[in-house]
This record gives structure tokens, sequence and C-alpha cells, in this order.
């Protein structure tokens, strides 16, 4: 009963947003489920007294223990996993070459990964309109979106769950305001989708960006340190690999996390980035930071044991090859 409601709450988020970054997504799941799973088996039961140190030490055995089960969700996918056929991977490197030179670059792989991401979110838009239209007039007024939001809640949130979902309702009706692209007060399926897909949406995304940025800028100095970036805890030692993340986010250098860069990371542009980078390093066998078909089909083995992997086969899905 305890995991019920974590566990749906996931599986919905996967359901409503279907992002192309799949063990990205997942490994974010699974790391807010480790957070509950840890406070409530180990700290409820704790007394007042030395609770401190107790819980500054557990949430640094806590982060250790996030990236030990990212690691093998990620293992027990890769083992799972199948190579794509080289002819599979031929026709698709076909779909990405869009000026016909034989040959692709990450600018091209970025700029297709974007709009398969496109092509992906308007996949269910139809059933999601029909979910969310309660009128049935084909189109979605903000009292139906906030209605949608509050159907998604089981109903025994606390107070201070409550009082976040009334602040959510505030952001997610600026957000509607912004996806409403032509002033009606009402979304058709296509801006439904910029709501629901902030990536998809600049105005949207902007929204998103600034609430970010206004609920983890604890010295509202308008930029991120690392530690307000990854949840103002400054009990937990961060790992190396999100040391290492931060910088590869800060384009800059300059130790903080910019509005536009935290643009990128909400977008999933950045983490999309990330994993097309690694897949040059895989495919690009001649280092001339462009991609063949032949290397991409050659290298459908190897590309298994990389993120890259995943992307593929959804586009491969997705385009019906």
């Amino acid at each position: 009963d305890f995991l019920a409601k974590p566990l749906a709450q996931a599986v919905y988020r996967c359901q409503r947003r279907r992002l192309l970054c799949t063990l990205p997504l997942m490994t974010r799941t699974i790391r807010w489920l480790v957070a509950v799973l840890t406070t409530w088996v180990l700290v409820a039961p704790i007394e007042l007294a030395g609770a401190d140190d107790f819980l500054a030490k557990r949430q640094e055995e806590e982060a250790d223990a996030e990236g030990d089960m990212e690691e093998e969700i990620v293992e027990e996918q890769l083992e799972s996993a199948e190579p794509l056929k080289p002819a599979l991977l031929l026709a698709l490197h076909k779909k990405m070459d869009r000026s016909g030179s034989g040959k692709v670059s990450l600018e091209d792989l970025m700029t297709f990964a974007r709009e398969m991401g496109k092509l992906t979110a308007n996949h269910d838009m139809a059933n999601i309109m029909e979910e969310i239209d309660s009128s049935k007039d084909g189109l979605v007024q903000l009292e139906e979106h906030l209605e949608d939001l509050l159907r998604q809640l089981d109903g025994d949130e606390s107070e201070e769950e409550m009082e976040d979902f009334e602040l959510r309702k505030v952001v997610e009706s600026k957000k509607f305001k912004a996806a409403d692209t032509n002033g009606d007060g009402t979304l058709d399926e296509a801006e439904l989708m910029g709501l629901l897909f902030p990536e998809l949406n600049e105005e949207v995304l902007k929204v998103t960006v600034d609430e970010v940025m206004l609920r983890k800028d604890a010295d509202k100095d308008g930029l991120l340190t690392l530690t307000e970036f990854w949840d103002n805890s400054e009990e937990i030692e961060r790992s190396d690999a999100e040391k290492e993340e931060f910088k590869s986010l800060d384009a800059d250098g300059d130790g903080k996390i910019s509005p536009a860069e935290l643009q990128r990371w909400e977008s999933g542009n950045f983490q999309v980035e990330q994993v097309m980078r690694n897949l040059f390093k895989v495919v690009d066998k001649d280092g001339d930071e462009r991609i063949t078909a032949e290397e991409l089909a050659s290298a459908n083995k190897e590309l298994m044991q990389s993120e890259a992997h995943w992307h593929l086969s959804d586009w491969t899905s997705a385009n019906e090859l």
C-alpha cells in the first residue's frame, strides 16, 4: 500500500509525458522513489534526540544508493537489449541525412531528435485530449486542465501537499495562458501539446524555467549554485556524476546555472545532446565529426552499451521502419 501511490505517480509521468529520454527519465524517477523509501523506512522511527546527525549520515548513504541503483537499472536494461539490425540503422540514417550528403553531423542529430520528440508527443494527443476535454467540444478550458490535475491526486494528501498543489495551480494557469497562442481562452490539440510538453513551446518553457528558478534560487541572485540546482541540501555530498553534469551544463564556466542554461536542462536538449555526443564517440570511427550510414550500421552492437541505443530504437519505431 505504501508503494502504490509513488509507483502510480511514476507510471503516470511516463504515460502522460512520453519523453524520448527513456533511461534519464527512469533514473530520475528511481532517485525519487529511493528518497521516499529511505525516508519512510529509516527516518520515521527515529527519536528527535540525535536525529540531525543520523539524517545527515542517511542522506550521504542515500546519495550513494541512488547512484548504485541507477547503475543497476541501466545494466539490466542493457543486458536485456538486442542490437538493432543494420538495415534499420541504414534506413534511419537516410532519414537523418536531410542534406543527402551521406553524412550526419551532431547538429543534424539534434534537429532529428527534436523532430522525433514532437512526433512522439503528438502520437497520443488525441487520447489525452479525450481524457481532459470533459465538455467534449474539442477544446480544453483552464478549469478542465486544473480538474485533470486534481484527478491525479489520491484524495488523502496532507495539508502541506494541498498547499503545494494550490501553488502548482498558479503556475499551471500561467503555462496555460502561454500555451494559448491565439488568446481565445481555450486550447486546441496543438496548443495543448505545447502545454503538456513545454519543450515544444518556447513561451511555456520560459514559464517553466522561471518557476524552477524561483523555487530553487535560495539566495535570489537569479542564478543556481551546485547546491541550489540539486535541490538545496547542504548536507548531501553531490556525486562526481552530478558535479560533472552541472559543470557540463554551466556553459560559460562561471560556477552557476543561468536561466538560459537552465532552459537547456528543462527542455531536455542538454540530456539528449550528452547522449548524442556519446553516440559520436562510439560510431565516428574516423573522427571527422560526421557519421556515415555504414559507421552507424556497423556499430549496432557497440551502441547497445549506451543510452543512444534506446533513442535509436524509439526512432525506428516512430518512423515505422
